[in-house]
């Protein structure tokens, strides 16, 4: 049996959400760009057909709403210490979420049941759906923990 913690923190949250904040930032910059169309287009036109741009009050909405969301949960996190701990079985892993010195949860995840694993340069990201995953922190693990982990992570 494995066992390894990783410490949840903002650096964590900005990986697992890069992509769901580009997307925002890109909504927000798609939105404000076409809004400024309208108002100046508006202006110096007024013809009907400047109405079109008012559509891009809805990219500039659901930018806005995502990058403030995903702010206000960066800042949860920095000040927040939580800490995943994990237990690599034969044919489960048990994660316990430690949060501020208190055991918040526990959860014995079969390995059949992981959608995917996703590895880059310091952790291994174990989904359990598209939209959630478990770090684990390679910097703490030896390369034979890391290949072993691998091998049981694999889906036969």
């Amino acid at each position: 049996m494995i066992e390894c913690e990783t410490v949840i923190d903002i650096n964590v949250q900005k990986i697992l959400t890069k992509k769901a904040y580009t997307c925002s930032i890109v909504a927000l910059v798609i939105g404000t760009l076409g809004l400024i169309a309208y108002l100046v287009l508006g202006t110096i036109i007024n013809e009907l057909w400047t109405e079109f741009f008012l559509i891009f009050a809805l990219p500039f909405g659901i930018g806005l709403v995502y990058t403030i969301t995903l702010n206000k949960n960066y800042k949860i996190f920095k000040n927040t210490v939580m800490v995943n701990c994990y237990a690599f079985g034969d044919v489960a892993l048990t994660v316990t979420t430690i949060k501020n010195n208190e055991n918040i949860g526990s959860s014995t995840i079969p390995y059949s049941t992981i959608y995917k694993t996703k590895e880059i340069d310091k952790y291994i990201f174990i989904f359990l759906n598209k939209n959630s995953a478990f770090p684990i922190d390679k910097s703490r693990l030896t390369d034979e923990q890391i290949k072993e982990i691998k091998t049981l992570l694999i889906k036969p």
